[in-house]
């Protein structure tokens, strides 16, 4: 597509212009571009001075697979996290069960609260 460039009716063929900045830049980290006839094989202004301004932001192409898999792993960890939540919660309910002692005996968060060690003194 053909833009006009201001007041002094120069157009200039960004759409090629682009393309061969995109050959030349892309996938790369750094890039230099003389604005000359010579790189762009062109010049659709002869006898006026060139200046090239280009502002390039690299984007990121997730595949479908690479957002596929993203979401598997948030979901398996979610499930991971849910499920771990649901047995504390049985095994605090049940303390008598095999969860529920071995929350007792490895659980360090709520030591001192509603399971008292027997010292064997009956506090009387």
């Amino acid at each position: 597509s053909t833009q006009s460039t201001g007041s002094s009716g120069i157009n200039a063929e960004y759409g090629y212009v682009l393309n061969k900045l995109a050959a030349k830049c892309n996938h790369n980290r750094a890039c230099i571009v003389e604005a000359s006839a010579k790189f762009f094989e062109t010049d659709p202004c002869p006898d006026t001075p060139k200046t090239l301004n280009v502002y390039y932001k690299c984007k990121s192409h997730a595949t479908a697979a690479d957002k596929a898999l993203i979401a598997f792993i948030v979901i398996l960890l979610l499930c991971l996290v849910g499920g771990l939540a649901l047995w504390v919660v049985y095994a605090y309910r049940n303390p008598t069960t095999p969860s529920g002692l071995f929350l007792i005996k490895y659980g360090r968060f709520w030591k001192g609260s509603i399971y008292k060690e027997d010292t064997g003194e009956s506090g009387i």
